[in-house]
């Protein structure tokens, strides 16, 4: 009866493993794929990806790297 127990304890860490593995690869597959994600986004994705990336935002030193006007 103990052996049982047991082996269901594990059997739920195994389950829960297997999901982080499956994350895992989905998660190498979207940073593979961030420029095209960041292209096709509409404004609220493309916003919510920037966050994702970059919690503390994005800061450049105008005097360094000028913003180029069209």
């Amino acid at each position: 009866m103990r052996k049982k127990k047991e082996e269901l304890e594990l059997s739920k860490y195994y389950n829960e493993l297997s999901n982080l593995e499956n994350k895992i690869s989905d998660v190498l597959l979207m940073c593979c794929h961030l420029g095209t994600m960041w292209k096709q986004a509409d404004l609220l994705t493309a916003q919510k990806l920037q966050n994702l990336l970059f919690p503390d935002g994005i800061y450049w030193d105008k005097e360094i790297d000028p913003v180029i006007e069209p």
